[in-house]
């Protein structure tokens, strides 16, 4: 190009060209240098970061090896909040050693859920409570890396983070810790949190305990690992589009999202800073309902100290009388069909067994049909990614990017063109979701939030003319993926996203496993495009894996959530 112009000069070409000449040649040399420039940055991040893995991976060794020297009850289940409250009150177990072999438990799991250990004291106090059925006083629990504890990282996967560590605790953390029980692990997630697989280029990838070879889910991926191998009593992760929900069902395990303000967000490291068009909010996990619970319970009794630290937060303690309505008869929505993405007949099976089990109980179902589950979904990818992704990708610039989420990039990069060609193309699941995820202006946002509002207020009419309690729905469109091959399935989690978008309560727990009969249905689902083939490729041979069942409730009944789950616990064979 340069010569060119040299050229140009020198033949006394009309200024006009010599200038575009000089555009050309700018543009060019600005590539090349930002090019290099991202290249450099991504090599001295990668060493950067294979350092302060193996720093962290050389803390949980030493830790490990520390712990090993102790005795400890081997007989402990640490998945049963139940029986540790139990040996923790009986005096069988000191909170001390309670909690040091669950540190050991996870440090020893196989599965790479733990990203920092937490330093423990070494004098902790009396755990034992006054037959305090649901007190967390001297119990071990785990963290979400995107959950910030102070002195330790939070990088979401993103390596320009791994030289901060975080001057705060978060404030659900110190709700927890001034209820007496002590955090022992932050844990595993994908990079930007904006996937359902559990893997980034810091920690690497974790494995699901339950089904060798597939997803444990995400984003709080880790989280359910431990749980699943029964290694914590409970935790605290965050949900945006199912982050809680998913690996619950992928792995067999339990949580709840829970309405906004329940849980305060102060403390959380978001994926999409600034974003308000869907909320996102952390939640107990658990190896089972119980513990949900326990967590849940103590997190918003202290939500009148909390709301003086965060006004997002409401001061709403614990509602007996919600979580105990549970037993009465309730009005149960059954919702299975939709018009966007079928289920497949393992999570369609986990619907009708709950629906069985609490008619048998003396509840009513509803058949709760003709949700315009396509518009909702339309509208969810619009808000999330109403920036075209750029902060996303920004975020990204000039490190490695997990295999994981590169369709997602691959999408959100698309140009505006593309995206906009979309929305006049005949009209499919694919174009629809290209046409959703482009760059929108501000006019635009506003209208799509009206929207939200608008659809919101749609539901809740349809909900409360059909006079429900609560709603059962599948967990998933699918039993959890093959891993690597979740990135173009994102759409088959509507059943959980659709409840972020109507900010509405919404459990997930443990109903039943994939049968052989499941297996073969699976082979004849029709294929109407490219998500019906990978789904058939990512869930074949799922014999055995985990299905969870949804339980949804209006905004802020969050209790009426729990003592479904509750009640469905003690009655549903999951094993």
């Amino acid at each position: 190009v340069v010569l060119q112009i040299e050229s140009a000069m020198m033949e006394d070409v009309p200024d006009v060209a010599l200038v575009v000449a000089t555009a050309v040649a700018g543009v060019a040399t600005k590539y090349c240098i930002d090019v290099v420039s991202e290249l450099n940055s991504r090599s001295t991040l990668r060493q950067e970061s294979k350092r302060f893995a193996e720093g962290r991976r050389q803390e949980r060794v030493k830790s490990k090896e520390w712990l090993a020297t102790r005795e400890y009850n081997s007989k402990l289940d640490f998945g049963s909040f139940v029986d540790l409250r139990k040996a923790l009150d009986e005096g069988s177990v000191t909170s001390q050693a309670l909690v040091e072999q669950a540190q050991l438990a996870c440090l020893s799991d196989s599965h790479n859920a733990v990203c920092e250990v937490l330093a423990l004291a070494s004098d902790m106090p009396d755990g034992r409570t006054s037959n305090d059925t649901w007190s967390v006083k001297g119990m071990p629990f785990s963290i979400k890396e995107c959950i910030q504890y102070q002195g330790y990282h939070s990088t979401i996967g993103d390596a320009r983070r791994i030289t901060e560590t975080m001057p705060e605790t978060a404030l659900i953390v110190k709700a927890l810790e001034a209820a007496g029980a002590v955090p022992v692990v932050t844990t595993n997630i994908p990079q930007t949190m904006l996937t359902f697989e559990c893997s980034n280029p810091i920690y690497g990838e974790s494995m699901n305990p339950e089904a060798k070879g597939r997803t444990p889910g995400g984003s709080s991926g880790g989280e359910a690992v431990l749980h699943a191998a029964r290694c914590v009593p409970f935790g605290i992760g965050s949900d945006i589009g199912g982050s809680l929900r998913i690996p619950a069902h992928c792995c067999g395990t339990a949580a709840i999202k829970p309405s906004s303000g329940r849980f305060s967000r102060v403390g959380l490291t978001a994926g999409i800073k600034g974003q308000s068009g869907l909320t996102s909010t952390p939640g107990p996990m658990a190896p089972t309902v119980d513990g949900v619970v326990a967590c849940f319970r103590t997190v918003v009794n202290a939500s009148p100290e909390t709301s003086l630290h965060d006004p997002y937060t409401l001061p709403m303690p614990f509602n007996e009388g919600l979580f105990t309505k549970a037993t009465k008869p309730l009005r149960v929505g059954v919702l299975k069909g939709n018009n966007f993405f079928d289920v497949t007949s393992s999570c369609l099976r986990a619907v009708d067994i709950a629906a069985a089990e609490l008619k048998k109980q003396g509840h009513t179902l509803i058949e709760f049909e003709d949700i315009n589950v396509m518009e909702l979904v339309e509208l969810f990818y619009s808000l999330v990614t109403a920036d075209g992704g750029e902060t996303v990708l920004e975020s990204l610039w000039g490190q490695d990017v997990d295999s994981r989420i590169v369709s997602l990039i691959n999408l959100v990069k698309l140009p505006q063109l593309v995206h906009t060609l979309a929305g006049y193309l005949p009209q499919s699941r694919i174009t629809k979701i290209i046409a959703a995820t482009g760059k929108k202006d501000v006019k635009t946002l506003w209208k799509l939030q009206s929207k939200r509002d608008h659809l919101i207020n749609q539901f809740m009419a349809k909900w409360h003319a059909a006079k429900l309690d609560i709603l059962l729905t599948p967990a998933s469109c699918m039993p959890a993926p093959t891993q690597g091959l979740c990135s173009d399935l994102t759409p088959g989690c509507w059943p959980t996203f659709i409840f972020n978008l109507l900010d509405l309560p919404a459990g997930v727990m443990p109903a039943t496993r994939v049968s052989a009969e499941d297996d073969a249905e699976l082979l004849k689902r029709p294929i109407q495009d490219r998500y019906d083939s990978m789904l058939i490729k990512a869930c074949k041979d799922s014999e055995g894996t985990p299905i969870g069942v949804q339980i949804v409730a209006p905004r802020h009944e969050d209790e009426l959530v729990l003592g479904v789950m509750k009640v469905l616990d003690g009655s549903l064979q999951y094993n």
